[in-house]
């Protein structure tokens, strides 16, 4: 039997991070499934503080291009909490702008199914789907209960660091945090660094520079600085790579590895998701290292008085369901045009149909960087 290539994409909304998850785990994949009737494809990632949005789709053929996938307009779409019913999802309609094959932006209408519930931790969630010519699906999640941290510590461990960029410095983070026992548990974490600005502050230090010059005015070497306030953020996120030499995270690793120092580190440029199998029942410590430059803010000095920066941790703990999804979707993802390699099915928790439906819990934690 000829396979066929089924083609889906997974919009994960994690308010993880309020809105930045969205872009952390949004994953396009191709998948080999073996042919078979028209089906619905159900996808939907979900956390603790929002509502459940479903995007409901039909499988593809082979010959459509990835972008092509249609969404299934009039799905019923009922979400269901410990067996009982509690809600039956409203439809919404979002127009994104985005280009076509010529390089020209278009409006594009995605289909999607919302809820006015906010999941629960430890509740057992059933999401059922149906629509006219199609088997009816469904899926069963929960949020696992998340971790708290018990320690966290930043040092710097070297300035300017062989085998790093010229003029970074390298930053030790360090963690613990106790595991349940007797029982199988899957944890991610996601690394950032933040800088927050005192427009405020700046301004009023200005407002002194002037009235201490003799005519008025800020001098030359400074005089660009309203127009920096006026679009300058007062908050930064941006996402950092890190390495670590722990088992657990070298073990779900996987593929990425590098040399620091004569030592194999796992590296990660995005969220790892990683199992106490290792460490179960145990208290977890767990170093990352990490690199950033915070020399002279803007080449001006005085302007480190009123910036400070963070190093950001996102952790939290995600489903089961979850963890195999991610996993088959990169190995998948990493064996996409090798004609050598053995093709993968990524992993789908949906009954008669394909997708994910799946759900995880987080904390964020800044750890002012001196």
């Amino acid at each position: 039997m000829k396979n066929i290539l089924f083609s889906f994409t997974i919009l994960l909304l994690i308010l993880f991070f309020t809105s930045s998850c969205e872009d952390t785990f949004t994953t396009t994949v191709d998948v080999d499934l073996p042919e078979t009737e028209n089906r619905i494809v159900l996808n939907c990632i979900y956390n603790d503080t929002t509502n459940f949005r479903v995007f409901v789709y039909r499988s593809q053929d082979v010959l459509q291009d990835v972008e092509d996938f249609e969404t299934i307009d009039d799905a019923i779409v009922q979400l269901y909490g410990d067996g009982a019913l509690m809600e039956t999802l409203n439809k919404f309609i979002s127009i994104d702008t985005v280009y076509d094959n010529f390089g020209n932006q278009v409006a594009k209408e995605t289909t999607y199914y919302a809820s006015n519930t906010i999941a629960q931790q430890g509740m057992v969630y059933t999401l059922k789907a149906s629509a006219e010519g199609f088997e009816d699906v469904e899926a069963v999640s929960t949020i696992p209960t998340n971790i708290e941290i018990n320690n966290s510590s930043v040092e710097i461990i070297q300035e300017f660091p062989d085998g790093w960029e010229p003029g970074y410095s390298t930053y030790r983070l360090s963690i613990d945090f106790d595991d349940p026992a007797n029982k199988e548990d899957y944890y991610f974490i996601d690394l950032s660094f933040t800088r927050t600005i005192d427009k405020e502050g700046i301004a009023i230090y200005l407002e002194e520079i002037i009235a201490q010059s003799p005519n008025g005015e800020l001098p030359d070497s400074l005089i660009w600085m309203p127009d920096f306030l006026e679009y300058v953020n007062a908050y930064e996120s941006n996402n950092v790579c890190f390495v670590s030499s722990d088992p657990s995270l070298q073990e779900a690793s996987q593929f990425d590895e590098v040399e620091i120092g004569g030592e194999a580190v796992a590296y990660f440029c995005d969220f790892t998701i990683f199992s106490d199998n290792l460490f179960d029942g145990e208290n977890k410590k767990i170093s990352l290292e990490t690199e950033e430059s915070f020399g002279s803010y803007f080449g001006v000095d005085f302007l480190n008085d009123f910036v400070s920066t963070a190093i950001q941790l996102k952790y939290g703990t995600v489903s089961r369901d979850f963890a195999l999804y991610q996993k088959s979707a990169l190995f998948q993802s990493y064996n996409e045009g090798n004609f050598f390699a053995e093709p993968i099915q990524v992993y789908t928790n949906v009954e008669n149909g394909f997708g994910i439906f799946a759900g995880y819990s987080f904390n964020t934690l800044d750890i002012a960087v001196e």
